[in-house]
């Protein structure tokens, strides 16, 4: 597939597109390929991928700045390294493709990317976050049940991935001890929009840096164990521009939902609230009832 010679025939196949502007070629495939959408489909009746590898043919398409190889059965390979050698990728898409082992930290030298999603590959793990430093245009990143729980720097990724704007660690194994000190600076996710942090193992009151993020319009914090009232409150109080919020098992009661620990300013934005899961019995609390701008509650 990937060493036609003939050029017109290849950029007419389905899912691939090339560089017609500068119509940029390959010396070496004979093709000028810049995107390379070959998502499988896992539901009834659909069509993957099925192999022990990614073909290595495909480091030959250098040119690359669309990839996207996710729903596939790679059953249990490695992702390989040559993926740091696309320095023009804009669009990086390995999730729920049975990847196992270690994140290669050579995706590290993808300078240009702006969304990398290597969610549910669930076998997937990382011992260092660091090679996240090389990603400053990164606007997207999905590591959702990657393991992350043994990774260093995971505070530091923080602190440097400046231009995100969406981010989900949901399910990576992660606890306070990911939460350094460092997280407490202006800088920490100061443009993200969505923020999943849920099904994690966090518990307490909310990192300093939650302060910061006057951008953030999605929070999902399902089963972070916020047993005080006062942490609940926390959440709307310190972000106040959220509009979706997540908080399904995170240890609530009717008690802690009561009317005086809030003022309804904090609830003014919120437009989609999901609470299931949670021990909230009887009569729902009234200081609910004057959430006008409430659309979907769970």
């Amino acid at each position: 597939m990937f060493f036609s010679n003939d050029v017109v025939s290849c950029c007419l196949w389905e899912r691939i597109h090339c560089d017609s502007l500068t119509g940029t070629v390959d010396s070496l495939t004979g093709t000028a390929v810049d995107s390379l959408n070959l998502r499988g489909d896992f539901g009834e009746g659909g069509s993957y991928l099925v192999g022990n590898e990614v073909n290595s043919s495909l480091a030959e398409l250098r040119h690359l700045k669309y990839l996207d190889l996710s729903q596939n059965f790679y059953q249990g390979s490695r992702i390989p390294e040559f993926i740091g050698s696309f320095k023009e990728l804009r669009y990086l898409n390995l999730s729920y493709a049975c990847f196992q082992g270690i994140i290669p930290p050579h995706i590290g030298n993808l300078s240009n990317l702006k969304v990398l999603d290597l969610s549910s590959n669930y076998n997937l793990t990382s011992d260092d976050m660091s090679w996240t430093f090389g990603l400053p245009s990164l606007k997207h990143l999905d590591l959702s049940w990657v393991d992350l729980g043994g990774a260093k720097n995971m505070d530091m990724m923080l602190y440097n991935l400046c231009s995100l704007k969406e981010l989900s660690l949901r399910g990576c194994g992660l606890s306070n001890v990911h939460l350094g000190p460092s997280l407490n600076s202006s800088r920490i996710l100061a443009n993200i929009k969505r923020l999943d942090l849920g099904s994690n193992s966090f518990k307490g009151p909310l990192p300093g840096f939650f302060r910061n993020m006057t951008s953030l319009t999605f929070l999902d914090l399902s089963k972070f164990n916020l047993s005080l009232a006062w942490n609940f409150a926390n959440v709307l109080n310190m972000i106040r521009s959220l509009s979706e919020l997540h908080l399904s098992l995170c240890g609530l009661d009717k008690t802690f939902l009561s009317s005086a620990h809030f003022n309804i300013t904090m609830l003014s934005n919120i437009q989609h609230l999901d609470l299931s899961w949670n021990s909230i019995e009887g009569i729902f609390p009234s200081v609910f009832s004057n959430m006008s701008s409430l659309r979907v509650h769970l």
